[in-house]
């Protein structure tokens, strides 16, 4: 069996534990312990910026950072920001850091029934549409690779006029446009649509950033500042589709989504001290 931690305070064991309720949170809300969760991709975005001279890459990367950084009118619309929540867990049995940072109490989960539990709400659709987890990635370089290889890819496919394989989550906010504004021609002179329109072309471009910015958007909440490497997270993050009006409110002034667990999901809880 394997097990994941959950290190929290008296309160989080009373929710968790004996209530069976579990709180997801967005990593926007005031007291988060890292202003950066999530919205950090954007600085490895700049960073790469500066790396690369290749056409494709440095222009798929200034449209992803337009994404993800859409203009004030549009804060709302920020995916990365308003839609994604998240619960962490640690695979370490005993962590001293984590009982320092986050409280004394441990509860024990079994890793294969929190997922089948979590499947299961995805699949009711009134909670988030999608949910994801693995261990978050606080090394610089591997950051960079994971976020050039899904640009990398998404070449390949570009070239040959397909879009990327990906589950929706949202559109682009509607003012990002820098993807449709450049010079037709220029962008497609390798693209294999011949006899195809002008504005044909330009839809193919629509809906090819809206795939890889949905990638990007999966991407976010799995990598962090290396300054936080000492937490040695595993994330589970889930994913509300942005035109979805039927989900279930949020709870905590809007910060928070409160899911419901099985008993089969938690083998026990420890107090460390």
């Amino acid at each position: 069996m394997s097990k994941l931690y959950h290190y929290t305070k008296e309160a989080g064991m009373d929710g968790i534990f004996h209530k069976r309720n579990l709180w997801v949170s967005m990593t926007s809300k005031p007291e988060v312990n890292d202003p950066f969760d999530t919205v950090y991709i954007k600085q490895m975005i700049d960073r790469l910026l500066k790396k690369t001279n290749d056409y494709f890459q440095k222009l798929a990367l200034e449209i992803m950072r337009d994404v993800l950084n859409p203009p004030t009118e549009e804060k709302t619309k920020e995916y990365i920001k308003n839609y994604i929540f998240i619960f962490c867990v640690n695979e370490e049995e005993n962590d001293d850091f984590m009982v320092k940072e986050f409280g004394p109490k441990k509860i024990v989960f079994d890793k294969d029934q929190l997922i089948k539990q979590f499947q299961t709400l995805v699949d009711q659709r009134v909670y988030f549409k999608e949910f994801d987890h693995r261990k978050v990635n606080y090394n610089e370089v591997e950051q960079e690779a994971m976020i050039m290889d899904l640009i990398k890819e998404a070449k390949k496919y570009f070239i040959y006029g397909e879009v990327p394989d990906y589950s929706y989550l949202s559109s682009t906010p509607t003012t990002v446009d820098s993807g449709n504004e450049i010079d037709i021609d220029l962008l497609l002179k390798k693209l294999k649509l011949s006899g195809k329109s002008a504005q044909y072309k330009k839809e193919f471009l629509g809906i090819f950033w809206t795939a890889l910015a949905n990638r990007f958007y999966f991407l976010a909440p799995f990598i962090k500042n290396p300054d936080h490497k000492k937490e040695r997270e595993y994330r589970f993050a889930f994913y509300r589709g942005r035109d979805v009006l039927e989900y279930v409110p949020l709870i905590d002034n809007n910060t928070r989504l409160e899911l419901s667990l099985n008993n089969e999901c938690m083998i026990e809880c420890i107090e460390l001290r």
